[in-house]
């Protein structure tokens, strides 16, 4: 038997090295539906800025952007020249139209292509008294000429009109609760930002004054900057390209104010009664979905606007400065001791960690009561 020589044994120091160099971009590049669903959900700076940092599924996050409003050109590069927008509606936003919908299927909410049949989902106000109140069927369908109105009344009577005839999103109406809601995703962006300083920090250190290992300094240094102006690069990528997402869609709130002080005559709760129906070859039950406390009158809605403003240029320049971003970051990392890249994956983590608690409010199922044809 040959002797086993030296330069064949197992070298761990080395393998860990190879290992984590190669994870951290590959976890930086993948992640597709975690990433698309926290997208979809985008609706401030707080979660574009959690998008950004320690990002994974870094190209779902650009090709949605360009599928939502790049350029043509963009859109054939990437092989979705054809995509219809009803499908990039479903699968990339929270918005709801006539040609996307939204329904419960007993189990969740379901997106599905297509329109539900005319009154087939009802916003109802139940009272303390025991009334249902059709808000919707009260509104006026045209302007009362005879009776002297105002511009201002004119346009807050087409916007409830808008609201009245848009289609339900029970996304945005039945996330989970929470009074602190907008504190609390502040306070995740600031604390992602402050793992990516904090992560930036330490490999400066490691760079320029820790010697680890036996690094080489020479190489440490030309890595680091390559490294450090290219995680901004792509850090300013990212944001454009959620800014963008967030961009083309408005949401709007509606909020109940009651003028009557009678308690008996306030509302209790909205309800919003689904009759049973077919959408695009999918069967939906009837159900009587009920929005949860604590804003329970609430009524969320969100509209695509293709049409509203063109973001080609803020699409291409935030997927170039992206793309280029992270290839000469990649290059940094492989240039400086695989430490770094330890850290960088530790960041990403932990981020990824922060989103996927902003996520849970998407989690709970509302209250429901299954119904017949008859109860309908």
């Amino acid at each position: 038997m040959a002797p086993i020589n030296g330069d064949s044994k197992w070298n761990g120091a080395e393998t860990l090295e190879k290992l984590c160099s190669g994870l951290a971009p590959l976890l930086s590049l993948f992640g597709e539906q975690v990433t698309r669903q926290f997208l979809s959900v985008s609706l401030g700076w707080s979660d574009h800025l959690m998008l950004a940092s320690g990002p994974i599924g870094i190209i779902p996050v650009v090709a949605s952007a360009i599928r939502i409003a790049g350029p043509e050109w963009l859109k054939a590069l990437i092989g979705k020249g054809r995509d219809e927008p009803p499908l990039v509606e479903k699968e990339l936003l929270s918005s709801t139209s006539k040609e996307v919908c939204e329904a419960w299927t007993g189990t969740n909410f379901s997106r599905t292509k297509g329109l539900l049949p005319s009154g087939s989902i009802t916003a109802l106000m139940l009272t303390a008294d025991g009334k249902i109140l059709d808000w919707q069927r009260r509104l006026p369908s045209t302007t009362v000429k005879d009776q002297k109105t105002s511009p201002r009344n004119d346009r807050e009577l087409q916007k409830l009109r808008e609201m009245a005839n848009a289609a339900p999103n029970f996304t945005l109406n039945h996330r989970n609760p929470n009074r602190l809601g907008r504190f609390e995703n502040w306070f995740y962006a600031v604390t992602s930002v402050a793992l990516q300083i904090t992560a930036f920090i330490i490999s400066c250190l490691i760079a320029y004054q820790w010697q680890l290992f036996g690094s080489d300094r020479k190489r440490q240094d030309a890595g680091f900057g390559s490294y450090a102006a290219c995680s901004t690069l792509l850090f300013i990528g990212l944001l454009g390209c959620g800014y963008v997402v967030d961009a083309v869609t408005t949401e709007r709130t509606w909020k109940y104010r009651a003028k009557d002080q009678d308690p008996t005559k306030c509302p209790l709760a909205l309800v919003w009664l689904q009759r049973e129906c077919t959408v695009y070859d999918q069967y939906f039950a009837a159900y009587a979905v009920f929005n949860p406390p604590p804003n329970n009158l609430d009524v969320r809605t969100s509209t695509w606007n293709r049409e509203a403003k063109d973001y080609r240029a803020v699409v291409t320049g935030s997927a170039a400065t992206t793309v280029v971003g992270f290839i000469l970051q990649l290059y940094g990392r492989w240039a400086m001791i695989w430490i770094i890249s330890l850290v960088q994956l530790a960041q990403t983590l932990l981020a990824t960690g922060l989103r996927s608690l902003a996520c849970r409010k998407l989690a709970p199922n509302p209250p429901t009561i299954k119904l017949t044809s008859s109860q309908e």
